[in-house]
């Protein structure tokens, strides 16, 4: 959200997509269904998302009562550590052209 929030000065439009694209991730990640009711060439998709995997961990503990794995919740903290230098590295970036745009 905060690198779309940078980038948005630059690409107004964003501001239309993320509501379209917020909506469409809803339905192709497993929220309100499991995994195991999509036909094996969609779930490869599907699994390609680590939104995917956080909801797996959370339906591991709240519906069956499971243990997260501790495997999947270090790729999900890499996920975020990643995403976060990232943001960092593009702030870095666009301090200037910020200052001026805004």
């Amino acid at each position: 959200g905060l690198i779309l929030g940078l980038l948005e000065v630059f690409v107004p439009d964003i501001r239309r997509a993320v509501p379209l694209a917020l909506q469409l991730g809803f339905w192709l990640t497993p929220i309100v269904y499991t995994l195991d009711i999509l036909p094996s060439s969609v779930r490869q998709f599907v699994e390609l998302s680590p939104v995917t995997l956080a909801m797996h961990q959370l339906h591991q503990v709240v519906v069956f009562g499971e243990p997260p794995s501790l495997a999947d919740l270090l790729w999900l903290l890499a996920v975020a550590l990643l995403s976060l230098v990232l943001l960092r590295w593009l702030g870095q970036r666009l301090k200037k052209v910020l200052r001026d745009a805004l």
